[in-house]
């Protein structure tokens, strides 16, 4: 029979990362070291295999979960050596993931109900 090829745009798997923060704003309430709750969202994009499973949860977990515990509970600024905004965060989660998981399509950080980042690989 004919082989069915169908595109996914826009699996999204979201992990709930609780952070410490320290911003670098100088004129800003965000000056004083303060907690966020973050809320992950990596989404996948490809072409649908024989099995229906583009990303195996156990793949994305290998490549998620150390990057989680590197941070949760910890000052980001004393972990990541730059400004930790929403935007730098979903971009340096793209790179740490994408070299592990080639279907990589965006991450979006989630610091409230109204503010995200998404980072676009193909915009790399």
């Amino acid at each position: 029979g004919e082989q069915q090829q169908d595109q996914l745009d826009g699996v999204a798997h979201e992990r709930r990362a609780p952070y410490i923060q320290a911003d670098l704003f100088l004129n800003d309430a965000c000056r004083n070291v303060h907690g966020h709750t973050y809320y992950v969202t990596f989404t996948f994009r490809g072409i649908l295999p024989d099995n229906g499973m583009l990303v195996d949860y156990c793949e994305i977990s290998k490549a998620v979960k150390p990057l989680i515990e590197q941070c949760d509970h910890h000052n980001l600024n004393d972990v990541i050596p730059f400004n930790t905004t929403a935007e730098n965060l979903a971009l340096w989660f793209v790179h740490k993931v994408s070299a592990k998981i080639r279907c990589l399509y965006s991450v979006t950080v989630k610091e409230t109900q109204e503010t995200s980042a998404t980072v676009y690989i193909d915009d790399l």
